[in-house]
Protein backbone atom coordinates (compact mmCIF):
# COMPACT_ATOMS: atom_id res chain seq x y z
CA UNK A 1 0.00 0.00 0.00
CA UNK A 2 3.00 2.65 0.80
CA UNK A 3 4.64 2.90 -2.73
CA UNK A 4 1.32 4.35 -4.07
CA UNK A 5 1.30 7.27 -2.08
CA UNK A 6 4.10 10.05 -1.63
CA UNK A 7 6.30 8.98 1.87
CA UNK A 8 5.60 12.87 2.81
CA UNK A 9 1.83 11.92 3.17
CA UNK A 10 2.21 8.73 4.77
CA UNK A 11 1.64 8.60 8.65
CA UNK A 12 5.50 6.94 9.98
CA UNK A 13 3.59 5.58 12.96
CA UNK A 14 1.31 2.05 13.35
CA UNK A 15 0.68 1.95 16.73
CA UNK A 16 -0.83 4.22 19.13
CA UNK A 17 1.85 4.44 21.66
CA UNK A 18 4.09 5.95 18.64
CA UNK A 19 2.12 8.69 17.69
CA UNK A 20 3.05 11.37 20.22
CA UNK A 21 1.44 14.61 19.77
CA UNK A 22 -2.14 13.77 18.51
CA UNK A 23 -2.43 17.07 17.51
CA UNK A 24 1.05 17.45 15.19
CA UNK A 25 -0.57 14.25 13.52
CA UNK A 26 -3.49 16.23 12.90
CA UNK A 27 -2.15 19.20 11.48
CA UNK A 28 0.40 17.25 9.20
CA UNK A 29 -2.99 16.25 6.87
CA UNK A 30 -1.52 12.50 6.15
CA UNK A 31 -3.16 10.94 2.98
CA UNK A 32 -2.56 7.41 3.99
CA UNK A 33 -2.76 5.70 7.97
CA UNK A 34 -1.82 1.90 8.34
CA UNK A 35 -1.63 -0.05 11.54
CA UNK A 36 -3.13 -1.06 14.41
CA UNK A 37 -5.70 1.79 14.76
CA UNK A 38 -9.18 0.50 14.32
CA UNK A 39 -12.07 2.61 14.38
CA UNK A 40 -10.48 5.46 16.44
CA UNK A 41 -8.06 5.80 13.64
CA UNK A 42 -10.55 9.21 12.52
CA UNK A 43 -9.30 10.69 15.92
CA UNK A 44 -5.56 10.84 14.08
CA UNK A 45 -6.77 13.02 11.02
CA UNK A 46 -9.04 16.09 10.81
CA UNK A 47 -10.22 14.99 7.30
CA UNK A 48 -13.13 12.42 6.62
CA UNK A 49 -11.23 9.14 6.33
CA UNK A 50 -11.89 6.19 3.90
CA UNK A 51 -11.11 3.09 5.45
CA UNK A 52 -9.34 -0.24 4.00
CA UNK A 53 -9.27 -3.47 5.65
CA UNK A 54 -9.06 -7.04 5.05
CA UNK A 55 -9.90 -9.99 7.16
CA UNK A 56 -9.22 -13.33 8.02
CA UNK A 57 -10.73 -16.81 9.17
CA UNK A 58 -10.93 -16.07 13.07
CA UNK A 59 -9.59 -19.85 13.06
CA UNK A 60 -6.76 -19.16 10.92
CA UNK A 61 -5.94 -15.95 12.60
CA UNK A 62 -5.96 -17.81 16.00
CA UNK A 63 -3.29 -19.71 14.60
CA UNK A 64 -1.20 -17.41 13.38
CA UNK A 65 -1.52 -15.37 16.26
CA UNK A 66 -0.16 -18.24 18.37
CA UNK A 67 2.84 -18.63 16.05
CA UNK A 68 3.63 -14.87 15.69
CA UNK A 69 3.87 -14.68 19.61
CA UNK A 70 5.71 -17.57 19.69
CA UNK A 71 8.52 -16.62 17.08
CA UNK A 72 8.61 -12.58 17.81
CA UNK A 73 10.43 -11.95 20.92
CA UNK A 74 9.04 -8.46 20.86
CA UNK A 75 5.43 -9.91 21.65
CA UNK A 76 4.14 -8.96 25.25
CA UNK A 77 3.76 -12.78 25.34
CA UNK A 78 6.40 -14.31 23.58
CA UNK A 79 8.61 -15.15 27.01
CA UNK A 80 5.35 -16.11 29.28
CA UNK A 81 4.59 -18.63 26.14
CA UNK A 82 7.91 -19.97 26.64
CA UNK A 83 8.31 -20.08 30.05
CA UNK A 84 5.08 -21.78 30.60
CA UNK A 85 5.32 -24.55 27.52
CA UNK A 86 2.02 -23.27 26.19
CA UNK A 87 0.68 -25.76 23.39
CA UNK A 88 -1.93 -23.90 20.67
CA UNK A 89 -4.25 -25.74 22.66
CA UNK A 90 -3.16 -24.23 26.00
CA UNK A 91 -3.16 -20.61 24.52
CA UNK A 92 -6.47 -20.30 23.84
CA UNK A 93 -8.10 -21.21 27.39
CA UNK A 94 -5.67 -19.63 29.24
CA UNK A 95 -6.71 -16.74 31.12
CA UNK A 96 -3.85 -14.53 30.50
CA UNK A 97 -3.77 -15.20 26.17
CA UNK A 98 -7.36 -16.38 25.44
CA UNK A 99 -8.65 -12.85 24.92
CA UNK A 100 -5.82 -12.65 21.86
CA UNK A 101 -7.68 -15.32 19.76
CA UNK A 102 -11.58 -14.11 20.94
CA UNK A 103 -13.39 -12.07 18.61
CA UNK A 104 -10.33 -9.80 17.54
CA UNK A 105 -11.82 -8.25 14.48
CA UNK A 106 -14.89 -7.31 15.91
CA UNK A 107 -12.91 -5.44 19.25
CA UNK A 108 -10.57 -3.89 16.97
CA UNK A 109 -12.44 -2.67 14.78
CA UNK A 110 -14.76 -1.07 16.52
CA UNK A 111 -12.37 0.14 18.92
CA UNK A 112 -12.87 4.34 19.12
CA UNK A 113 -15.64 3.99 16.21
CA UNK A 114 -17.90 6.50 15.86
CA UNK A 115 -16.67 8.22 19.09
CA UNK A 116 -16.14 11.55 19.67
CA UNK A 117 -13.18 12.39 21.62
CA UNK A 118 -11.01 15.50 22.44
CA UNK A 119 -7.84 14.52 23.16
CA UNK A 120 -5.68 17.81 21.57
CA UNK A 121 -3.59 18.23 24.31
CA UNK A 122 -2.92 14.47 24.25
CA UNK A 123 0.89 13.04 23.63
CA UNK A 124 0.49 9.44 23.12
CA UNK A 125 3.45 7.31 24.78
CA UNK A 126 3.23 3.73 26.44
CA UNK A 127 2.23 5.35 29.43
CA UNK A 128 -0.38 8.00 28.19
CA UNK A 129 -2.42 5.00 26.62
CA UNK A 130 -3.29 2.96 28.81
CA UNK A 131 -5.26 5.57 30.24
CA UNK A 132 -6.22 6.54 26.53
CA UNK A 133 -7.30 2.92 26.11
CA UNK A 134 -9.52 2.70 29.01
CA UNK A 135 -11.09 6.04 28.21
CA UNK A 136 -12.19 4.37 24.52
CA UNK A 137 -13.01 1.07 26.05
CA UNK A 138 -14.99 2.70 29.07
CA UNK A 139 -16.90 4.81 26.48
CA UNK A 140 -17.52 2.13 23.51
CA UNK A 141 -20.85 2.74 21.73
CA UNK A 142 -21.64 -0.83 20.53
CA UNK A 143 -21.30 -3.13 24.03
CA UNK A 144 -23.20 -6.11 23.15
CA UNK A 145 -22.35 -8.94 20.38
CA UNK A 146 -25.02 -8.03 18.12
CA UNK A 147 -24.75 -4.42 18.68
CA UNK A 148 -21.21 -4.49 17.35
CA UNK A 149 -22.06 -7.22 14.41
CA UNK A 150 -24.99 -5.18 13.05
CA UNK A 151 -22.59 -1.85 13.20
CA UNK A 152 -19.56 -3.63 11.79
CA UNK A 153 -22.10 -4.97 8.69
CA UNK A 154 -22.35 -1.50 7.71
CA UNK A 155 -18.90 -0.13 8.30
CA UNK A 156 -17.54 -2.91 5.53
CA UNK A 157 -20.31 -1.82 3.43
CA UNK A 158 -19.11 1.77 3.65
CA UNK A 159 -14.92 0.93 3.32
CA UNK A 160 -14.04 2.17 0.06
CA UNK A 161 -12.40 -1.20 -0.34
CA UNK A 162 -11.87 -4.47 2.05
CA UNK A 163 -10.88 -7.82 1.16
CA UNK A 164 -10.75 -11.70 2.46
CA UNK A 165 -7.35 -12.91 3.11
CA UNK A 166 -8.30 -16.59 1.80
CA UNK A 167 -9.26 -14.80 -1.15
CA UNK A 168 -6.34 -12.48 -1.43
CA UNK A 169 -5.28 -12.63 -5.03
CA UNK A 170 -9.31 -11.37 -6.08
CA UNK A 171 -8.92 -9.17 -2.88
CA UNK A 172 -5.93 -7.05 -4.68
CA UNK A 173 -7.08 -6.81 -8.20
CA UNK A 174 -10.59 -5.44 -6.61
CA UNK A 175 -8.46 -2.79 -4.65
CA UNK A 176 -6.69 -1.72 -7.98
CA UNK A 177 -10.25 -2.05 -9.87
CA UNK A 178 -11.69 0.43 -7.19
CA UNK A 179 -8.23 2.79 -6.62
CA UNK A 180 -7.21 3.22 -10.19
CA UNK A 181 -3.89 1.63 -10.35
CA UNK A 182 -2.82 -1.34 -12.32
CA UNK A 183 -2.70 -4.77 -11.10
CA UNK A 184 -0.49 -6.60 -9.06
CA UNK A 185 0.37 -9.81 -11.42
CA UNK A 186 2.42 -11.63 -8.77
CA UNK A 187 2.98 -11.47 -4.64
CA UNK A 188 5.60 -13.25 -2.36
CA UNK A 189 3.63 -14.58 1.47
CA UNK A 190 6.33 -13.68 3.73
CA UNK A 191 6.97 -14.39 7.22
CA UNK A 192 4.78 -17.92 6.91
CA UNK A 193 5.64 -20.58 9.07
CA UNK A 194 7.07 -23.51 7.62
CA UNK A 195 4.94 -25.96 10.03
CA UNK A 196 1.35 -25.08 9.50
CA UNK A 197 -0.06 -25.10 13.00
CA UNK A 198 -2.36 -28.29 13.34
CA UNK A 199 -5.94 -27.52 14.65
CA UNK A 200 -8.11 -30.63 15.67
CA UNK A 201 -11.39 -30.70 15.71
CA UNK A 202 -12.35 -29.90 19.34
CA UNK A 203 -9.67 -26.82 19.24
CA UNK A 204 -11.71 -26.05 16.27
CA UNK A 205 -14.83 -25.69 18.15
CA UNK A 206 -13.36 -24.08 21.02
CA UNK A 207 -12.49 -21.29 18.47
CA UNK A 208 -15.73 -21.25 17.06
CA UNK A 209 -17.44 -20.53 20.32
CA UNK A 210 -14.91 -17.87 21.06
CA UNK A 211 -15.12 -16.03 18.10
CA UNK A 212 -19.45 -16.31 17.68
CA UNK A 213 -19.63 -12.67 16.31
CA UNK A 214 -16.23 -12.43 14.04
CA UNK A 215 -17.45 -16.14 12.49
CA UNK A 216 -21.06 -14.25 11.56
CA UNK A 217 -18.88 -10.83 10.27
CA UNK A 218 -16.91 -13.47 8.32
CA UNK A 219 -19.37 -15.23 6.90
CA UNK A 220 -21.27 -11.76 5.70
CA UNK A 221 -18.40 -10.04 4.31
CA UNK A 222 -17.02 -13.15 2.64
CA UNK A 223 -20.44 -12.91 0.16
CA UNK A 224 -20.35 -9.87 0.37
CA UNK A 225 -16.70 -9.63 -1.28
CA UNK A 226 -17.90 -12.14 -3.83
CA UNK A 227 -20.74 -10.35 -4.59
CA UNK A 228 -18.25 -6.82 -5.30
CA UNK A 229 -16.05 -8.87 -7.52
CA UNK A 230 -18.97 -10.00 -9.91
CA UNK A 231 -19.69 -6.67 -9.86
CA UNK A 232 -16.42 -5.80 -10.56
CA UNK A 233 -15.85 -8.72 -13.72
CA UNK A 234 -19.41 -7.03 -14.67
CA UNK A 235 -18.11 -3.36 -14.92
CA UNK A 236 -14.91 -4.72 -16.80
CA UNK A 237 -17.33 -6.49 -19.23
CA UNK A 238 -15.92 -9.83 -18.15
CA UNK A 239 -17.68 -13.17 -18.02
CA UNK A 240 -17.69 -14.68 -14.62
CA UNK A 241 -15.69 -17.52 -15.56
CA UNK A 242 -12.48 -14.97 -16.65
CA UNK A 243 -9.23 -16.37 -16.00
CA UNK A 244 -6.83 -14.65 -14.09
CA UNK A 245 -4.55 -12.95 -16.55
CA UNK A 246 -7.68 -11.19 -18.38
CA UNK A 247 -9.08 -9.60 -15.08
CA UNK A 248 -5.27 -8.18 -14.74
CA UNK A 249 -5.35 -7.05 -18.38
CA UNK A 250 -9.03 -5.44 -18.49
CA UNK A 251 -7.84 -3.78 -14.98
CA UNK A 252 -4.57 -2.01 -16.53
CA UNK A 253 -6.79 -0.96 -19.16
CA UNK A 254 -9.44 0.64 -16.72
CA UNK A 255 -5.93 2.20 -15.26
CA UNK A 256 -5.23 3.67 -18.35
CA UNK A 257 -8.29 4.94 -19.18
CA UNK A 258 -9.28 6.91 -15.93
CA UNK A 259 -5.88 8.03 -16.23
CA UNK A 260 -5.96 9.84 -19.22
CA UNK A 261 -9.01 11.45 -18.20
CA UNK A 262 -7.34 12.90 -15.38
CA UNK A 263 -5.12 15.03 -18.08
CA UNK A 264 -2.32 15.66 -15.53
CA UNK A 265 0.37 14.71 -17.88
CA UNK A 266 3.62 16.86 -17.28
CA UNK A 267 5.37 19.26 -20.23
CA UNK A 268 8.23 19.71 -18.33
CA UNK A 269 11.58 19.59 -20.51
CA UNK A 270 12.97 18.04 -17.22
CA UNK A 271 11.23 15.90 -15.25
CA UNK A 272 13.17 13.82 -12.07
CA UNK A 273 11.54 11.05 -10.17
CA UNK A 274 12.69 8.94 -7.41
CA UNK A 275 11.23 6.33 -5.16
CA UNK A 276 9.82 8.87 -2.36
CA UNK A 277 7.04 9.33 -4.58
CA UNK A 278 4.51 7.34 -5.54
CA UNK A 279 5.74 3.77 -7.44
CA UNK A 280 2.98 3.54 -9.90
CA UNK A 281 3.99 0.34 -11.41
CA UNK A 282 3.87 -3.34 -11.11
CA UNK A 283 6.59 -5.53 -9.67
CA UNK A 284 8.16 -3.25 -6.86
CA UNK A 285 8.56 -3.67 -3.16
CA UNK A 286 8.30 -1.17 -0.29
CA UNK A 287 10.47 1.35 -0.78
CA UNK A 288 13.34 1.60 1.49
CA UNK A 289 15.41 5.14 2.81
CA UNK A 290 19.22 4.58 2.38
CA UNK A 291 20.84 6.53 5.38
CA UNK A 292 24.05 7.18 3.43
CA UNK A 293 22.81 8.59 0.32
CA UNK A 294 20.10 10.27 2.32
CA UNK A 295 17.62 9.22 -0.41
CA UNK A 296 14.96 6.44 -1.21
CA UNK A 297 14.84 3.49 -3.13
CA UNK A 298 12.81 0.16 -4.62
CA UNK A 299 13.81 -3.15 -5.07
CA UNK A 300 12.31 -4.84 -8.13
CA UNK A 301 10.45 -8.28 -7.29
CA UNK A 302 9.51 -10.84 -6.43
CA UNK A 303 8.59 -11.25 -10.32
CA UNK A 304 11.02 -11.15 -12.82
CA UNK A 305 9.24 -8.39 -15.40
CA UNK A 306 8.46 -5.02 -14.01
CA UNK A 307 7.60 -1.21 -14.86
CA UNK A 308 6.91 1.64 -13.67
CA UNK A 309 5.00 4.20 -15.32
CA UNK A 310 5.16 8.26 -16.09
CA UNK A 311 2.75 9.88 -17.62
CA UNK A 312 4.29 12.89 -19.92
CA UNK A 313 3.90 14.84 -22.93
CA UNK A 314 4.93 12.80 -26.05
CA UNK A 315 8.33 13.82 -27.18
CA UNK A 316 11.58 12.27 -27.47
CA UNK A 317 13.32 11.91 -24.41
CA UNK A 318 16.76 10.57 -22.77
CA UNK A 319 16.41 9.27 -19.88
CA UNK A 320 18.95 8.29 -17.36
CA UNK A 321 17.96 5.42 -14.82
CA UNK A 322 20.42 5.21 -11.43
CA UNK A 323 20.18 1.24 -10.51
CA UNK A 324 22.12 1.10 -6.92
CA UNK A 325 22.55 -2.38 -6.36
CA UNK A 326 21.63 -5.73 -8.46
CA UNK A 327 21.58 -9.11 -7.10
CA UNK A 328 24.67 -10.05 -9.07
CA UNK A 329 27.12 -8.90 -12.01
CA UNK A 330 24.98 -10.28 -14.89
CA UNK A 331 21.79 -9.34 -14.12
CA UNK A 332 22.53 -6.22 -16.14
CA UNK A 333 23.83 -7.84 -18.52
CA UNK A 334 20.34 -9.87 -19.45
CA UNK A 335 18.40 -7.18 -18.78
CA UNK A 336 16.00 -6.13 -21.07
CA UNK A 337 14.42 -2.98 -21.25
CA UNK A 338 11.44 -1.71 -23.41
CA UNK A 339 9.23 1.21 -23.59
CA UNK A 340 5.43 0.52 -24.46
CA UNK A 341 6.47 -2.82 -25.86
CA UNK A 342 8.79 -0.90 -27.86
CA UNK A 343 12.65 -1.47 -27.65
CA UNK A 344 14.57 1.41 -27.82
CA UNK A 345 18.22 1.95 -27.69
CA UNK A 346 20.04 2.00 -24.64
CA UNK A 347 23.54 1.69 -23.45
CA UNK A 348 25.09 1.31 -19.68
CA UNK A 349 27.42 3.35 -17.63
CA UNK A 350 28.63 1.63 -14.52
CA UNK A 351 30.59 2.86 -12.01
CA UNK A 352 31.36 -0.14 -9.00
CA UNK A 353 28.34 -1.42 -8.03
CA UNK A 354 25.78 1.16 -9.27
CA UNK A 355 24.32 1.23 -12.92
CA UNK A 356 23.04 4.01 -15.46
CA UNK A 357 20.73 3.13 -18.06
CA UNK A 358 20.80 5.57 -20.62
CA UNK A 359 17.99 5.10 -22.95
CA UNK A 360 16.65 6.89 -25.87
CA UNK A 361 12.79 6.99 -25.96
CA UNK A 362 11.45 8.25 -29.12
CA UNK A 363 8.30 10.28 -29.17
CA UNK A 364 6.27 7.30 -30.95
CA UNK A 365 6.95 5.07 -28.00
CA UNK A 366 5.11 6.71 -26.11
CA UNK A 367 1.36 6.46 -26.06
CA UNK A 368 -0.93 9.44 -27.19
CA UNK A 369 -2.71 10.01 -23.51
CA UNK A 370 1.32 10.14 -22.59
CA UNK A 371 1.83 7.04 -20.92
CA UNK A 372 5.71 6.31 -20.83
CA UNK A 373 5.51 2.56 -19.15
CA UNK A 374 9.31 1.69 -18.58
CA UNK A 375 9.79 -2.21 -18.48
CA UNK A 376 12.66 -4.14 -17.02
CA UNK A 377 12.46 -7.65 -18.02
CA UNK A 378 14.53 -10.86 -17.77
CA UNK A 379 15.64 -10.18 -14.29
CA UNK A 380 17.28 -12.96 -12.48
CA UNK A 381 15.73 -13.15 -8.72
CA UNK A 382 16.89 -13.88 -6.00
CA UNK A 383 16.33 -14.01 -2.40
CA UNK A 384 17.63 -10.44 -0.88
CA UNK A 385 18.75 -13.17 1.94
CA UNK A 386 20.78 -15.41 0.29
CA UNK A 387 22.40 -12.35 -1.65
CA UNK A 388 23.35 -9.97 1.31
CA UNK A 389 22.70 -12.16 4.21
CA UNK A 390 20.31 -10.98 7.01
CA UNK A 391 16.93 -11.90 7.51
CA UNK A 392 15.07 -10.52 4.69
CA UNK A 393 13.26 -13.36 2.44
CA UNK A 394 12.18 -11.13 -0.14
CA UNK A 395 12.77 -12.16 -3.98
CA UNK A 396 14.56 -8.98 -5.35
CA UNK A 397 16.58 -7.97 -9.06
CA UNK A 398 17.65 -4.34 -9.17
CA UNK A 399 17.67 -1.69 -6.59
CA UNK A 400 16.02 1.55 -8.31
CA UNK A 401 17.45 4.88 -7.19
CA UNK A 402 15.77 7.73 -9.74
CA UNK A 403 14.86 8.43 -13.55
CA UNK A 404 15.43 11.39 -14.94
CA UNK A 405 13.82 12.75 -17.99
CA UNK A 406 15.19 15.19 -20.31
CA UNK A 407 13.77 16.34 -23.67
CA UNK A 408 16.35 15.27 -26.75
CA UNK A 409 18.05 17.35 -28.91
Amino acid sequence: MDRYFDSDDICPHQLWWNVGNLEAVKNRNYQLFRGHFGGAAQILSKQTLNYLTILRDPVSMAASTYQHSKRDQNTKIHQFIHNSGLSFEQFINHKRTQHLVQNRISRSLTFGLDNHFNFEDLVLSRDSFKKFKKTINKNRLYKTAEQRLERLKKFLMDCRWFGILEHYDQSIDLLCFIMGWPPVTQSQKLNVHPEPQIISPDIKQTLMSLNQCDSVLYEFAEKQFKKNHRQMLADLSLEQDADSKRIKQAINERYQSNRTLKKTTSSQSKFYYTPKEPIIGDQWHRREWNPGLKKYFCWSGPGKDSFIDIWTQPQNYTLKIKIINTISQSHIKKLKVFINDKQPKWTIETNGSVHYLIVQCDKEMISAEGMLRIHFMNQDIKSHKEVFGGNDHRLVGLALESIRLEVAE
